[in-house]
């Protein structure tokens, strides 16, 4: 049996090294996007508050797994096993990072298929309901002490190490409840596979769903192997874990931030062309420079919450008035239009429809 457990070898320290660069790249570039939310208009679409929340899940599941899984140093007491395997690694960690991602699809569910105002009190409630169960199957073997032990093994060294050894049931009750939020998951994504493309998330929920499943396929069929602790099984469940935990990220901010950093007209030309497809109203962002102003990148900035107006509190239209305010907008773009060699599509009031989600 010895010949089956690998002491802390070279490749777990440069897999350390990796994930460690990987997660700070990551923050780095999310600090960038939280310092230009309010400037810069893809980025506010993504609900960056929330998105801060799922990286820091996911750099609790890839480390909490990483030490768990035997990648660093022995294990000679149960409070570490229940921090970094069972807290860490599930509770705080895959657990909450799968009900955040419900909650987001949730969140554009209810505004672009129901039709409804996104402060809806099922809302949090739904999400909150689901990570209910995750929070119970994480406290049981924390305070039942038969369901989490420490095995202690001989490595091909001769050393004695010990690693955190939970139940069979608990093992299969965590795996089977990662399936049922992938199985929501999958749900909602499909649901709203049809909404505007400026939001339509289904492609990129079903790139990160992906690599969620492939990891929750591959770690669970090596963790309940008897190659679990050999340094090349540690290696391939953690880089799986890596990639599943930063593909949602990118996933969602990757083209916003490369058009920020790289093309940043350009790729807000095309976003307001895809807003004016939809139906939405034509919006920019500052550019940081100062220079004539655009349709596209000098626009006004977008309300910090979103306002739902009821019909009842709108005054009685003046039909005379509207119809003078009509006729004189078309004579004055007209009149722009034959003044000026270029042709931009600029939409002057809000098109009938649903506000960005901020």
């Amino acid at each position: 049996m010895a010949d089956r457990y690998d002491p802390v070898h070279a490749v777990d320290y440069a897999m350390l090294g990796v994930g460690s660069a990987v997660f700070l790249v990551n923050i780095g570039a999310f600090i960038t996007i939280a310092l230009n939310d309010h400037h810069f208009v893809p980025f506010r679409t993504k609900n960056t508050f929330v998105m801060g929340l799922a990286l820091a899940t996911a750099v609790c599941w890839w480390y909490g797994s990483f030490f768990y899984q035997g990648g660093m140093f022995g294990v000679d007491n149960l409070s570490l096993c229940r921090v970094t395997g069972i807290w860490f690694r599930w509770a705080l960690g895959g657990f909450a990072y799968l009900c955040i991602m419900l909650y987001r699809l949730l969140v554009l569910y209810q505004i672009l298929i129901r039709k409804r105002p996104a402060r809806s009190l099922w809302i949090l409630l739904l999400p909150a309901v689901v990570y209910t169960p995750g929070v119970v199957i994480a406290i049981l073997p924390t305070v039942m002490t038969s369901l989490l032990d420490l095995q202690t093994v001989t490595d091909r060294t001769g050393a004695n190490n010990h690693y955190c050894d939970l139940s069979t049931p608990i093992v299969a009750l965590m795996w089977a409840y990662c399936g049922l939020l992938i199985l929501l998951l999958a749900i909602f994504a499909i649901r709203i596979r049809h909404i505007k493309s400026t939001f339509n998330e289904f492609r990129e929920v079903t790139w990160a769903l992906i690599p969620l499943v492939v990891t929750i396929a591959v770690t669970a069929g090596l963790a309940n192997s008897p190659y679990s602790h050999m340094y090349w099984s540690r290696l391939i469940c953690n880089l799986t874990n890596l990639f599943a935990a930063v593909s949602f990220f990118w996933a969602v901010y990757g083209p916003s931030f490369f058009g920020f950093l790289f093309r940043r007209d350009a790729y807000l030309r095309r976003f307001n062309a895809t807003l004016v497809r939809d139906g939405f109203q034509t919006i920019g962002s500052d550019t940081g420079h100062r220079g004539p102003s655009s349709s596209v990148t000098d626009c006004h900035r977008l309300p910090d919450k979103p306002h739902y107006l009821s019909a009842s509190t709108l005054p009685v239209p003046s039909f005379d008035s509207l119809t003078a305010a009509t006729s004189a907008a078309l004579m004055s773009s007209h009149r722009r239009n034959e003044s000026s060699d270029s042709r931009s599509l600029v939409i002057p009031v809000s098109v009938a429809g649903r506000h960005l989600i901020s």
